[in-house]
């Protein structure tokens, strides 16, 4: 079994073309994106901005999504950090489900902590 990684970096009116090209030329084959990064202007908030690409790759047919923290390009992440990047990724998981129809409920489930 063979996965492909796609790029890091794509704007987000290149996604679907992009996704569609791979599933194309790869036969199909897996796919797993770090992100997309839909904007390089956020240091620290690339979590954020990768977390957009990410749920829409993810509605348009990606295998496996690799999360992002706050730290991509600054530094090393920490604990937190962790966390953060792995909350964000289960809430674009879970926005691309629901767009693909594999989730009917899409206000009770809950992928991160309760908001105070």
């Amino acid at each position: 079994q063979v996965m492909i990684e796609g790029p890091g970096h794509v704007p987000m009116h290149k996604i679907k073309v992009n996704m569609d090209k791979q599933l194309r030329e790869c036969g199909e084959a897996p796919f797993y994106t770090l992100g997309p990064l839909t904007t390089d202007i956020a240091p620290g908030y690339d979590h954020i901005t990768s977390g957009i690409g990410a749920a829409m790759i993810g509605w348009f047919g990606c295998a496996m999504l690799c999360y992002v923290t706050p730290k991509e390009h600054l530094g090393l992440p920490n604990r937190d950090d962790v966390k953060v990047g792995v909350v964000t990724y289960k809430i674009a998981a879970h926005a691309a489900d629901v767009a693909l129809g594999r989730s009917e409920e899409h206000t009770s489930e809950r992928p991160g902590p309760r908001p105070p």
